[in-house]
Order: C-alpha cells, then structure tokens, then sequence
C-alpha cells in the first residue's frame, strides 16, 4: 500500500520510504494539513550492515564537577547514520541487537572504536578523560570480555584506566558468581566500573556491598522529578547518603536545569552529566572543552536561566 503525504491543498504527495509503521503528524508548514511519517524498523542483517559499512559513530557527552564544572570523563554514546533514514538514537536499534548476540559484536564495534579514539587524542597531545561505555548483560557475560579489552588497549597503546564500563542493575541478576568474578577481573585490570540507571531496577542493596563498583549512575527519571516530585527527591538523597557511606561516587545523569544542579551540590553529588552542560557532541567538538578542562555556564540575559 503506498504511503501519502496530504497537503493542505488536498494533493497527495508519494512518500518513498517502506515501513509498518506509520505516525501522523501536524505539518509545520500549516494548523490544517497533515503529514504521514513512516517510522523505520530495522532487521538485524541492517545492524550488521551498519557495523561493517562503517554507519555507526560514537558521541560523548561530557560529566562534570558538580561545583567547579571541571571535566571528569565524557560517556561514548553510539548513533547510526542511516543513508536513507539519516541519525538514528540508540533506542532504535539497541532493543533489537539485545535481542541476540548481535548485541556482543556491536559492543565490541564500541569498546573497538573508543580505544581508537582514546589513541587519537593521546598522539595529538589532547588532554585525556576517561571514557565510559555502556555494556550489555550479554556482552558483560562474554567469555572472552577481558581478553579482547586486553588486546583492544593494547592495540591501541592506551591505559586500561581511561575506560569505564557501566553495567546495568539487570546485570546482577543474571548470575551473580560471573558477575562478581568479571568485575573483579576488569577491576584488577584497572577498568573503573559504574552501575547505571540506579534505583530503576530490581536488584537488591545487598549487591552493592557484594559487588564493588566505583559508581553509581542515579536514573534521570530521578532527577526530573527534582522540585516537583517529594519522592524522587528522598530517593537521589538516599541514594547520595548510602554512596558516601559506602565510599563510592555518584553521577546524576540527565541533569537540564540549574535547579537540579544546585539541589545535587547541597546533597554532595560528585559528578553531573546533562543537557545543562553539554549535548552529546562529536569527538572534535569535544577537544576545545577538553583543552580548557571545565564548562563554564554563563547567566543568559533577561531569563535568569543558564547555558553553555
């Protein structure tokens, strides 16, 4: 069945693209006429399409000093330039890829390219942060995880200390003795772990005392909720005060306001990450920051609200 867009006109214009999936739309053009969007939905032989015809690119988003804005590390978030789809976020093809071991080759593709990128900076005298990677419970689990980051750093000459991997809180239920041995392999490799999205899932607080991560990642749905929601702000507070005791530190992701920052430095977050500081940016983009080692945030004039 062919797919129209409809003018306000009324003619309808043939919309070239193939899909299941449809969303309708208001025009920006016009209040009365309606676009139809196909929503692109990737197979698996795509994905491997991508990886070996080099469609993928990593973004970083820096993480921050909660009080000076110092850069402390940047997360490598993937994106797929789709040649007819154009930039693709991650949760458009992530789901599908962890559905099989698709998933362990992208990670690699990641693990792969980051470390290349680490090199890059490294020989063009650009001053290095860690890099923090996500990591799937089935890659986490991979046999051969730390053999292949050995052969990656040492491939590209870099110190096991500029990677950091983050691992779900699903992660740790999957099989708890492969779980405490990888991390401490990666951690006797000198690897820093963090533990994403905290507090969204199922696991149990005990599993902190087990598993000695370096981080915990409190969840952005968290931090929305800062001076609206009563709750979410008790759960960032305890979540703070149990990292403390327990000697870890705490990185609140997707932090957008200057209200939130302020909340996070009285409750002594270590490090924030978000739209207040910076998008995730290309590699490039990212060495001007890196050269200055901060982000300063700068009043904007007349809204009292703050920006880059």
């Amino acid at each position: 069945m062919a797919i129209f867009r409809v003018t306000k006109d009324g003619k309808q214009c043939p919309v070239n693209k193939d899909s299941s999936t449809v969303h309708i739309l208001p025009s920006p053009n016009s209040q009365t006429s309606l676009t139809i969007v196909p929503q692109f939905l990737p197979r698996e032989k795509d994905i491997r399409r991508a990886i070996s015809e080099n469609q993928l690119f990593i973004e970083y988003q820096p993480k921050v000093e909660s009080k000076t804005g110092k850069i402390l590390g940047a997360e490598a978030l993937v994106r797929w330039k789709h040649p007819d789809w154009g930039v693709l976020p991650p949760n458009q093809f992530i789901p599908l890829a962890e559905k099989s071991e698709l998933i362990i080759e992208l990670g690699d593709w990641v693990l792969a390219t980051v470390c290349h990128q680490i090199k890059q900076w490294k020989e063009s005298g650009v001053e290095i942060v860690p890099i923090s990677i996500n990591i799937s419970a089935k890659h986490f689990f991979k046999v051969d995880l730390v053999t292949s980051l050995v052969e990656m750093l040492e491939e590209a000459k870099i110190d096991s200390r500029w990677i950091e991997l983050e691992i779900t809180e699903t992660s740790l239920l999957e099989n708890e003795d492969k779980v405490a041995t990888a991390i401490r392999l990666l951690t006797q490799l000198g690897v820093v772990m963090s533990l994403d999205d905290f507090g969204t899932g199922y696991s149990s607080i005990t599993y902190l005392k087990k598993y000695k991560v370096d981080y915990l990642k409190i969840d952005r749905s968290f931090i929305k909720g800062i001076g609206i929601v009563r709750d979410d702000e008790a759960i960032i507070k305890s979540i703070l005060y149990l990292a403390r005791e327990l000697k870890m530190k705490v990185v609140a992701e997707g932090v957008e306001t200057e209200k939130q920052r302020q909340f996070l430095i009285k409750h002594h977050c270590d490090v924030i990450q978000g739209f207040l500081y910076s998008k995730p940016i290309q590699a490039e983009e990212l060495i001007p920051l890196l050269a200055n080692r901060r982000i300063v945030l700068k009043r904007t004039i007349g809204f009292g609200k703050f920006r880059i």
